[in-house]
């Protein structure tokens, strides 16, 4: 039953970011070209459409990508997973191909945290085009911080610019019970990195095109 009410929520908002688009992808085509390749920024969303994606996720990281050099042929996104600082493993990484048509328009990404239980988490990550989309979830893994640990997430300062075949770290979630946690607005550096992961679990939201 979990499993339905999830995949007919996703679904739910699949449909919506699509009707959606349409309104908004003739303002973003008729933008200036800028000069880097590919350039993403924050989605924004109605009352409502926050409502829909927090009934099924509570961590939730919305971005809009603009695909600017017609020689982008693919999408990757990923999710790293730390404990204090040390690179544990990639729990969720989805590579798509891009067409035409996908170039031509807004695409919308969501990366989501959802606790089934006290002990489990599951990361569910939606690709939204104008003529599809790509979900990927993993399976629950377990969650290792304390108990009254708090989660802090967000994207890095946007908008940001990116050239084809460079891979930039755009969001963070980190977890800890010891004094809290924050949201780096700069992630470039290997000193970035370890300031962002300093936590009991943390994970790193990555992207790339090529």
């Amino acid at each position: 039953m979990k499993n339905f009410k999830l995949g007919f929520l996703v679904l739910l908002i699949c449909l919506l970011f699509t009707a959606c688009s349409e309104t908004t992808d003739k303002k973003e085509t008729q933008a200036k070209k800028p000069e880097a390749d590919i350039s993403i920024k924050e989605s924004k969303f109605s009352n409502f459409e926050k409502e829909l994606i927090g009934a099924y996720a509570q961590n939730n990281i919305p971005y809009q990508v603009l695909i600017h050099n017609k020689k982008a042929k693919k999408l990757t996104i990923a999710i790293d997973k730390y404990n204090n600082g040390k690179f544990i493993k990639t729990i969720s990484e989805s590579s798509t191909s891009l067409d035409a048509n996908d170039k031509r328009h807004p695409i919308n990404l969501i990366f989501s945290r959802k606790e089934i239980d006290e002990k489990h988490e599951q990361w569910i990550n939606i690709i939204f085009f104008k003529n599809g989309n790509l979900v990927s979830t993993t399976d629950p893994l377990p969650i290792k911080a304390s108990e009254n640990s708090i989660m802090a997430y967000g994207p890095v300062h946007l908008p940001l610019t990116m050239q084809l075949g460079e891979s930039k770290i755009i969001g963070s979630f980190a977890q800890t019970g010891q004094d809290g946690s924050w949201v780096q607005a700069e992630i470039n550096t290997k000193k970035d990195i370890q300031r962002a992961t300093n936590y009991e679990e943390a994970y790193l939201v990555r992207f790339e095109t090529k």
